[in-house]
């Protein structure tokens, strides 16, 4: 039998996917940016990664996560970096501009749905937020909620984590801060990041 119809046929998957054959496997995520939105009501932000599942179109939040910063910090973060390859993504966050600047880093996996921090690891198939509180010396401790939102990163995502934490009243008097919307459209989404360049395209809170 020749090989010829088999690398006919690879080819013609490496063009319907572009460079990343993982991408045409089912069940996958495909990760293509990231955003957030500041807060008002403490030292917090909150995040989504996007992209698109299974061959959709509609780009969706994978993950969520509400980052609790330490008690008396500045709210937000200083910059990091979006790493992008294939199916895979990771977030790092840093709070300063100093050399020895904790970091954060939130790394996904399309082709296994699934987000680690540092050794642990989460499935994001049917529950996909997170509440991720940093303790003084910037060390994470990450909670997995029961919940699933796809929605971008904002009023609707906050509220259904505060749904889901009714007595913590740290998280209870977040809010969205909405004056630096960007439009009545997409008013959530203060920070936006592409996954094909390496900074973020809107205002850091």
């Amino acid at each position: 039998m020749s090989a010829r119809p088999v690398v006919l046929a690879a080819a013609i998957a490496s063009v319907s996917c572009g460079l990343c054959l993982e991408s045409c496997r089912g069940d996958t995520a495909i990760p293509n940016g990231s955003g957030g939105a500041a807060l008002t009501g403490g030292p917090a932000l909150l995040y989504s990664m996007y992209g698109t599942e299974s061959g959709r179109s509609e780009r969706v939040a994978l993950f969520n996560a509400l980052i609790l910063q330490p008690e008396g910090s500045p709210s937000g973060h200083s910059g990091g970096s979006y790493d992008w390859d294939c199916v895979r993504a990771t977030e790092t966050f840093v709070w300063s501009q100093t050399a020895d600047s904790p970091t954060l880093k939130l790394a996904y996996d399309g082709a296994k749905r699934r987000l680690t921090v540092g050794e642990q690891e989460w499935t994001t198939s049917s529950a996909n937020t997170f509440v991720i509180t940093l303790d003084k010396q910037w060390q994470p401790t990450v909670r997995a909620l029961p919940i699933l939102v796809k929605t971008p990163a904002g009023t609707e995502t906050l509220r259904r984590i505060q749904e889901a934490l009714p007595g913590e009243e740290r998280v209870k008097r977040l809010r969205v801060e909405l004056a630096s919307a960007l439009s009545p459209q997409n008013n959530e989404m203060q920070l936006t990041r592409s996954a094909t360049v390496n900074r973020w395209c809107g205002p850091c809170s």
